[in-house]
């Protein structure tokens, strides 16, 4: 999900950066556009108004007020985006993210958070916010000499969330992520930054095939179940430091008795 688009976390930031900085200007050539929708289906009609006329009644009653674009955007992208964070955070390993990335995204969540709590208050003046909103912003949060007022909390909010954003993607940006047009490079790169692999035994073989650090512990689950054949295939994985049996005498014990286990003195499987 992180890693194509439309859902990679480079869109899903770069949409909300973009937004957020550029939101002025998006509205403006959303009111042209909708200004000329207007007009073509006018003139479909051949009426008689003018024009004059006709854009004042598109601007007072159909198109919609900076503070509606706006909430309807964002909403629209801080979704995908909130997704995406949390596939970050859940699954990629801490150890190749780093610590500084994964607080970060945390404080991001909480600033997206806050700003569309402010963002969705009834109090907010249309006209107010987009003048001060005007400007892009591309600096760490400040004070506004003379803030009062809902709308210059929610533009602190906005700056802040743009600082996150724009520093998490450089951050990101540095890291050496997988060719996202190849599933098989993005499934290795999994294996290879995850901390916990969960695996059949049997299917176990597959990491073999795969360039990644020792494992430091391997414990082989219900093994009291599992031939010798099948318990040693996840024991043959390179440079394993710790091997745990898990089971108990209870469980139903292996089918095939193995002359080689008997051999050694084990019964029908290692667990025994």
């Amino acid at each position: 999900m992180c890693f194509r688009p439309p859902t990679c976390w480079r869109y899903c930031f770069g949409s909300m950066i973009d937004l957020l900085e550029n939101c002025v200007p998006h509205y403006h050539t959303f009111i042209e556009n909708e200004l000329r929708k207007k007009q073509e289906r006018i003139d479909d009609k051949k009426t008689n108004w003018t024009k004059d006329d006709k854009a004042s009644d598109c601007s007072e009653n159909m198109c919609k007020s900076f503070l509606e674009f706006v909430r309807e955007r964002f909403l629209e992208i801080a979704l995908p985006l909130r997704k995406c964070i949390s596939v970050l955070h859940t699954h990629v390993a801490k150890s190749y993210i780093g610590e500084d990335i994964i607080e970060g995204l945390v404080g991001l969540v909480h600033s997206i958070d806050s700003f569309q709590s402010l963002l969705l208050q009834t109090n907010i003046v249309s006209e107010v916010l987009e003048q001060l909103f005007c400007p892009p912003e591309r600096q760490q949060p400040f004070s506004f000499e003379s803030s009062e007022g809902a709308e210059y909390l929610l533009n602190n909010r906005r700056i802040e969330c743009l600082y996150s954003l724009i520093t998490l993607e450089d951050s990101l940006g540095k890291l050496d992520w997988p060719d996202v047009t190849h599933e098989e490079t993005i499934r290795v790169f999994c294996l290879q930054t995850s901390s916990l692999i969960f695996s059949t035994a049997s299917s176990s073989f597959k990491l073999h095939s795969v360039a990644m650090k020792p494992l430091n512990v391997l414990v082989v689950d219900e093994a009291a179940q599992l031939k010798e054949c099948e318990s040693i295939i996840p024991l043959l994985l390179k440079d394993i430091n710790h091997g745990i049996l898990v089971g108990d005498e209870r469980q139903l014990p292996a089918m095939v008795e193995s002359n080689v286990s008997l051999g050694v003195g084990y019964g029908r499987s290692l667990f025994e």
